[in-house]
């Protein structure tokens, strides 16, 4: 090796070195107070669900309301957000539908969509539905204490002529991610959702649910003329 050529790569080297040492990390680390140190999961249950045969696509099947427990976030440094649907893809979006950000469940004639914010009380509109897995505009900030207590909301939808079938859940699932840490969820706590094609008029009603973790569940029931 030439010393000229050996004197460079010792310089590089040093150069290397050197600037490693002063880099800082910039990679967060998020903590989880509360809740045993677990993100804050909404979980939800449905029931089999009868559709009217004539149905048209739009049509609202079922609608569940939830919150999570309570939990506070903090990073040691700033970083990204990050939410949506983990398995869902725009792929698998309904854009005939009437209703906005509907994706096609694995059973046909049957779409989902969801909604969620940061606060028990808001009232989730069209900005709060729920799309695929993308970063948010907002970032997480050094040292800041976040309160987390999620209130999410579920909702199956006719996409077209429906089909006998299982709804596989475990597709329908979403994640909250503050940077390297998830601190929120949406799960589904029951077996498969058991889709049933109906040819009775269809009917609302609001039933109570006694459970910590649904306040009311609006089903669009049968009402069958013998």
């Amino acid at each position: 090796m030439k010393p000229g050529f050996a004197s460079y790569i010792r310089a590089l080297l040093t150069i290397i070195f050197l600037s490693w040492g002063v880099i800082p990390a910039v990679f967060a680390s998020c903590n989880i107070s509360g809740n045993g140190g677990n993100p804050a999961t909404v979980q939800f249950s449905a029931p089999a669900l009868v559709v009217n045969s004539d149905a048209v696509p739009g049509t609202i099947i079922a609608t569940v309301n939830a919150n999570s427990p309570s939990i506070s976030v903090s990073c040691t440094a700033n970083g990204e957000i990050w939410q949506g649907y983990t398995v869902l893809t725009n792929g698998d979006k309904r854009t005939d539908n009437p209703l906005t950000d509907v994706f096609q469940t694995n059973v046909p004639g049957i779409g989902f969509r969801a909604a969620w914010a940061n606060n028990t009380s808001a009232q989730l509109t069209a900005g709060s539905l729920m799309t695929p897995w993308h970063k948010g505009s907002s970032t997480v900030i050094k040292g800041y204490v976040y309160p987390i207590t999620i209130h999410a909301a579920i909702q199956f939808i006719v996409t077209g002529p429906v089909g006998n079938g299982t709804i596989d859940t475990s597709k329908l699932i979403a994640d909250w991610k503050y940077d390297n840490r998830v601190i929120g969820e949406l799960r589904f706590s029951s077996v498969p959702v058991n889709i049933q094609p109906g040819t009775c008029d269809l009917i609302e009603k609001i039933l109570p649910f006694r459970s910590t973790i649904l306040a009311q569940m609006i089903l669009m029931l049968t009402m069958c003329h013998l």
